[in-house]
C-alpha cells in the first residue's frame, strides 16, 4: 500500500504543544503519517512569552515542494493553520493547486474577540478568503467567521449565522463551515452549517483560555475525515476528543496554559478508538 500523508501547513513553535507541534502528534497518534511545511519556526508561541525568534521558510517551502515531487509524494489529505502573511496565503493557494489533496481542512486563523489579532495585516482577510475557496472544509471561529464573510465583527448571535453563510457563498467559498468556540451559556460549541441547517456539538464550558485548542480541533477533523468518517460523524468526534484534552489542561494555571493543551490523555483516548469511521457509519 502507498503510503499516502496527510500535509500540515503551519508554524512551528519550538517550545510546549501548539500549532504543527500539536498538529503532528494527534494525526501520527491516529496512525498517519505526516507530510511537514512549516510557514515559519518560532521559538515560543507568539502569547505570553515576548517576542519570539522567528526563521522565516518562505525559500526553502518551494525548494521541498520540488524534492517531494522528484520522490513520487501523493498527499491525502492537509490541514492548514495558522499563517500570519497575505504572501504565505497566496504560496498555500499555490501547494495545494499543485498537491490537490482530496481532504483539505483550513482554519483561518487572524482573529477572536472581536478584533484581529495584533501585527496582521489588514490585507490577510481578502488572502485567507482565496485560501478558503481551496479547502473543503473550514473551522472559523465567530470573528474571523465575520471577517471572511467581509463584514465588521459583531456579538455572536445564532440569527446572524445564514447571512454570513450566504455572503461566504457569494465569495465563492463552497467549503463546509464548522464555526468553533461559540460560548451558549454553561456550554461551548461548535456549529456545523450545511445546506440541510445548522448542527450544534456542546462541550462543558471550562473557565480561562486553552492555547493551541483550534490547532488540536482542526487536526483532529482533518484525521477522522482522512479515516473515512461522514463529516458530522468527525465534527461530533472531534469535538468530543477535544474535550479530553480540555478537561485534562484545565487544573493548569494560565501561565502552564500557554505551553499548549495537555497531551497525554487526548492520545491515550486516540489510541483506544478501535472502530473504523467506515464501518461505524453503517451501523
Amino acid at each position: 500500500m502507498t503510503v499516502k500523508p496527510t500535509l500540515v501547513i503551519e508554524d512551528f513553535t519550538a517550545l510546549g504543544q501548539i500549532s504543527m507541534v500539536a498538529a503532528t502528534t494527534i494525526l501520527q497518534a491516529m496512525g498517519q503519517s505526516t507530510a511537514l511545511l512549516p510557514t515559519a519556526v518560532l521559538s515560543t508561541q507568539t502569547e505570553g512569552f515576548g517576542q519570539p525568534v522567528a526563521i522565516d521558510t518562505r525559500r526553502w517551502l518551494p525548494q521541498v515542494i520540488d524534492h517531494w515531487d522528484r520522490a513520487g509524494l501523493v498527499l491525502d489529505g492537509a490541514v492548514i493553520g495558522y499563517l500570519g502573511k497575505p504572501a504565505l496565503a497566496n504560496s498555500v493557494v499555490q501547494i495545494l493547486d499543485h498537491y490537490h489533496p482530496q481532504i483539505r481542512v483550513v482554519d483561518p486563523v487572524m482573529a477572536d474577540e472581536g478584533q484581529m489579532y495584533p501585527g496582521l495585516s489588514s490585507k490577510l482577510p481578502s488572502a485567507l478568503r482565496e485560501l478558503c475557496k481551496r479547502a473543503t472544509v473550514i473551522t472559523p471561529n465567530w470573528t474571523e467567521l465575520c471577517l471572511l464573510a467581509g463584514k465588521q465583527p459583531r456579538e455572536f448571535k445564532a440569527d446572524h449565522l445564514p447571512a454570513l453563510i450566504t455572503q461566504l457563498r457569494a465569495a465563492g467559498i463552497s467549503a463546509a463551515v464548522v464555526v468553533t468556540g461559540i460560548v451558549r451559556g454553561d456550554r461551548v460549541s461548535c456549529c456545523l452549517c450545511s445546506a440541510d441547517g445548522y448542527q450544534w456539538y456542546d462541550s462543558p464550558r471550562r473557565p480561562g483560555h486553552f492555547y493551541g485548542s483550534g490547532d488540536a480541533f482542526a487536526a483532529l477533523l482533518c484525521g477522522y475525515l482522512t479515516q473515512g468518517c461522514p463529516l458530522e460523524m468527525a465534527v461530533k468526534k472531534a469535538s468530543q476528543a477535544l474535550a479530553v484534552a480540555i478537561g485534562a489542561t484545565q487544573p493548569l494555571n494560565n501561565h502552564d496554559r500557554q505551553y499548549g493543551m495537555k497531551m497525554q490523555k487526548l492520545l491515550a483516548y486516540l489510541s483506544r478508538e478501535d472502530e473504523n469511521c467506515e464501518n461505524a457509519a453503517n451501523h
